[in-house]
């Protein structure tokens, strides 16, 4: 039989019994709370898409909410109610303006538009074209130095097939005339090079060859001359899985087998190829999920071990950590030289859980800030109530916090 921990809390028995949360009862009964999505955005703030029914600072919240850099809440920021979800990427446009991407619905169903902006104030930006073509959903997006918006698009066809397609679109959201759209029946991820190149991940034919790589010009035209070709070390080629441009316009591609790194000098030829060592025995949670720019040189890979990739000069790989985390970072946020932050069910592996959004510092190890004040909870289960002859209650269920004091199983 399960056992339950026990929590005896001063309480007046009725107020338990009241539908809405009382914000001055402060003994916080949680389980670790859940977020997808984390953003850094001008003023040192964080955009996080929260799923549903979280509470932050005592409100029950969804959707999208910012956190000042000291982790409180930005009452300043109140997002447009019109904008539901499914939400694919938040970027700051270098303006104080915030472009979400995805396929964004109202909390009533209605679509709204594969990417739209919105103000620093939360406000949906009238000035911008909302992309709404075919009702498509942009699963990707990254900006050019003058501003402009490469997307990748998600639709089907007039057959019902999958496509996808490359396009750009002017500052303003209106699609760039002098572009052709790049398109074929897998693409994955887009990054921009500061020469414009847009490089595109995904499967396709190059010439009669597999490729999964392939970089376009501001016109949609391949660049012939730039032709990527990844590497596994240890068998075979792999897909594009994610990317980051460092120093010298280095390119790092983490492949889809979530272990082997490719680097690619600035013309596209292979200059480092490595996999990370594996855990023994290996598991899916051995796996990398994710690489985050700690800064020109230096890509952190995160997932239950941490590497540390050098890229500069001649590219090496420091193993910093093994068995750190018991969950995969999925979706950190780069902050500043040394410091993400994440959003998730981020869990140590010495049983050590943080509440859905943590800030990691890296000074050779990752360690958490503790003066990060951001939580995102969610209310933990409850399954029996005993009300004593003093007026306490005598509370049974499964919780993983309490107050501020983590509770082990």
């Amino acid at each position: 039989m399960k056992n339950f921990p026990l929590l005896i809390i001063c309480f007046i028995t009725h107020t338990l019994f009241a539908q809405n949360i009382d914000n001055d009862f402060n003994a916080g009964v949680f389980k670790e709370g859940r977020a997808s999505l984390v953003a850094k955005v001008s003023g040192q703030k964080y955009i996080v898409d929260l799923n549903a029914n979280s509470i932050v600072a005592g409100k029950v919240l969804s959707g999208l909410i910012r956190f000042n850099h000291d982790g409180s809440l930005d009452s300043t920021f109140q997002v447009d109610p019109t904008i539901g979800r499914t939400i694919s990427k938040i970027k700051d446009d270098g303006l104080g303006n915030i472009l979400i991407s995805g396929n964004i619905y109202s909390p009533q169903g209605q679509y709204l538009a594969g990417i739209l902006r919105i103000k620093e104030n939360g406000e949906i930006d009238q000035t911008f074209d909302k992309y709404t073509t075919n009702n498509a959903q942009v699963i990707h997006f990254d900006l050019l130095p003058d501003r402009k918006i490469a997307i990748i698009e998600q639709s089907l066809d007039s057959l019902n097939n999958t496509q996808y397609r490359t396009l750009l679109l002017n500052e303003n959201g209106s699609i760039h005339a002098d572009f052709t759209p790049f398109i074929s029946q897998e693409q994955t991820e887009l990054t921009v090079m500061n020469e414009n190149k847009i490089i595109v991940g995904g499967s396709f034919l190059v010439n009669g060859e597999s490729r999964n790589v392939i970089a376009l010009d501001t016109l949609g035209n391949r660049i012939e001359t730039y032709n990527p070709i990844l590497a596994n070390a240890a068998f075979g080629n792999n897909s594009y899985g994610k990317a980051i441009v460092g120093s010298e316009q280095r390119l790092v591609v983490l492949l889809t087998d979530f272990n082997t790194i490719n680097i690619f000098d600035s013309t596209g030829n292979l200059v480092f190829v490595d996999r990370l060592a594996l855990n023994t025995p290996v598991s899916f949670l051995d796996q990398v999920y994710y690489i985050t720019k700690l800064d020109e040189n230096r890509i952190l890979a995160l997932g239950r071990n941490i590497y540390e990739i050098n890229i500069e000069n001649d590219p090496y790989i420091l193993q910093l950590g093994t068995n750190v985390f018991s969950t995969p970072i999925l979706n950190p946020s780069e902050d500043t030289d040394t410091s993400i932050v994440s959003v998730g069910d981020v869990s140590f592996a010495m049983g050590n859980n943080n509440l859905g959004i943590v800030r990691l510092n890296y000074n050779e190890i990752l360690q958490v800030d503790t003066s990060f004040e951001a939580k995102i909870l969610t209310p933990g289960t409850v399954y029996g109530l005993s009300p004593q002859q003093d007026g306490k209650l005598m509370v049974c269920g499964d919780f993983s916090v309490v107050g501020e004091n983590l509770l082990k199983n």
